[in-house]
């Protein structure tokens, strides 16, 4: 995997992420090959059964973006990029305001076109790119999200997900 994150790029096993704000380094990865994920705070989560990473009171204000075309899984998101599949994440009292785009187009600003671009599986969310295991609580996107398939909040992925929402999850437009 290629990862970014404003805080961190790759957090491995159980972990505590707490109070951090990315107040606008800018979070960008670009790969042609392989995984890559791009989060505001953290870029990928990596654990084995039954470890727990937990998130609360971060805030992003940084755009995040991934413009990987590559075979792998592509990941964007506001305050995560992805987590794999053992790992559970919870995520509670976090923000987004930054814009989130993965790999679906490129902008040609010479031209000011928009191209496609391939990505095999492009995931963007406000608050988390890919997400398979865990919750999400209190935590609100306000930011733009694109991507090839885009959610205000989580893009969950995977046949097997065990994520739980609150009732608390939300965009809120106008910040």
């Amino acid at each position: 995997s290629q990862c970014a994150g404003g805080i961190v790029g790759w957090v491995n096993g159980s972990s505590k992420i707490e109070k951090c704000t990315n107040d606008g380094v800018k979070v960008i990865t670009e790969s042609d090959s392989g995984n890559t994920e791009a989060g505001g705070i953290v870029g990928y989560i990596n654990g084995s059964s039954g470890q727990t990473t937990t998130i609360t009171w971060c805030t992003n204000y940084a755009d995040v973006r991934n413009d990987s075309y590559s075979a792998g899984v592509t990941s964007a998101g506001g305050i995560v990029g992805r987590h794999n599949d053992l790992n559970h994440t919870n995520i509670s009292l976090c923000k987004n305001f930054g814009s989130v785009y993965c790999g679906t187009y490129v902008y040609n600003p010479n031209d000011r076109t928009k191209n496609l671009k391939s990505a095999s599986k492009p995931r963007a969310g406000g608050i988390i790119g890919s997400h398979n295991k865990g919750t999400i609580t209190k935590s609100f996107n306000y930011g733009d999200v694109t991507s090839g398939i885009a959610y205000n909040i989580v893009n969950r992925y995977g046949y097997y997900s065990t994520d739980t929402y609150g009732s608390d999850i939300y965009k809120e437009y106008g910040a």
